[in-house]
This record gives structure tokens, C-alpha cells and sequence, in this order.
């Protein structure tokens, strides 16, 4: 096998394979239907907090932060290159 071909085949693997979306915490919030208040209120937090956390004034949350926010919104927080995502938990 050459190089080039273990290349394709790695990438038609990876093309295939599902991805769930990704959402940012304002879309997840959104897609909720939950005001920043609300979320505040169910993750234990302020809503302040919340704000700066979609405004990108908090540029990486504390691990107990994102859990709780995983937890309130049902969601699995994430840590990527992007910054803070969340997507829907995996069966």
C-alpha cells in the first residue's frame, strides 16, 4: 500500500463517519429555548457569568464550570480548538 492511498482511505473513513453538530453555549442555550437566566439559575451560576461566557469575555471556563453547564443544558461541553462547544450526549 502507498502512502498516497492509506492517506485516501484514512480520509474517506473519516468522511463517512458521523458527526454530531456542535453548538456554540448561546446556540445550545437557544436551542433549549432557555434565557441566560434561566440557564444561570439551573447550572448554579450567575448571569453575568453566562454573558461573558457567550461574549467570549471568559476565554477558557474552569472544568467544573462546563460541567455544570453540560449538566443544565443536557448537553456534552467540550473544550476544542474553537473554544467552549456542546453537543447532544451520545446514546
Amino acid at each position: 500500500m502507498t502512502m498516497t492511498s492509506r492517506w485516501s482511505g484514512m480520509v474517506e473513513a473519516l468522511a463517512e463517519s458521523p458527526r454530531q453538530k456542535r453548538f456554540t453555549l448561546k446556540e445550545a442555550r437557544t436551542l433549549r429555548q432557555l434565557t441566560q437566566e434561566q440557564l444561570a439559575e439551573r447550572a448554579g451560576m450567575q448571569q453575568s457569568d453566562i454573558s461573558a461566557i457567550e461574549r467570549g469575555r471568559r476565554e477558557q471556563p474552569e472544568i467544573a464550570t462546563i460541567a455544570k453547564l453540560s449538566t443544565a443544558l443536557g448537553m456534552d461541553g467540550l473544550l476544542s480548538v474553537a473554544g467552549l462547544v456542546f453537543e447532544e450526549k451520545s446514546s
